[in-house]
This record gives C-alpha cells, sequence and structure tokens, in this order.
C-alpha cells in the first residue's frame, strides 16, 4: 500500500510536467516555402519531424506517456475514488 501510496502522489505532483513534455513532441514547425517545407521540432531545432528516430519517439515514448499517464493515470484514480466511497 505504502508503495502505490509513493508512486500516486509522485505521479500526481509531477503530472503537468509529464504531459506537457508529451504534448511538445508533437509540435512542428514549418520552414521553408512551397516548394521545400523541412519540419523541425518545436524544442530543439536540429532534431527533423520527418526522421525515423523522430517517429520512433513519438509513437514509442510521446504516445504511450499520453494514453497512460494523461489519461489512465486519472481514469483510475476517479474509478479508486468512486469505489472508496461506496
Amino acid at each position: 500500500m505504502d508503495l502505490v501510496l509513493t508512486f500516486v502522489i509522485i505521479v500526481s505532483y509531477c503530472y503537468k510536467d509529464i504531459t506537457e513534455t508529451a504534448i511538445k513532441m508533437f509540435e512542428c514547425l514549418n520552414f521553408g516555402d512551397d516548394s521545400l517545407q523541412v519540419l523541425r521540432l518545436s524544442q530543439d531545432l536540429s532534431v527533423s519531424c520527418t526522421d525515423d528516430l523522430y517517429k520512433i519517439w513519438v509513437y514509442y515514448v510521446a504516445l504511450p506517456i499520453l494514453i497512460l499517464i494523461g489519461f489512465c493515470f486519472p481514469l483510475l484514480a476517479l474509478i479508486h475514488m468512486y469505489r472508496k466511497k461506496k
């Protein structure tokens, strides 16, 4: 029980920063004109949004974090509180 409580407190404390960082991984800026478009990550302009490494980070790191921490964690907390209420 103490381990679960510790995890809940830590994730709750860092929730905003974790989800905000994961969302920023999807934010790309368009540089160039119609003939030559270059998409760069807004947080680090040295990272191209068309590279395979970027896509791996987005699909295997940022998206799961958004799903698990951004959606499932609040949902599970709500379900847990609802069950404890009864």
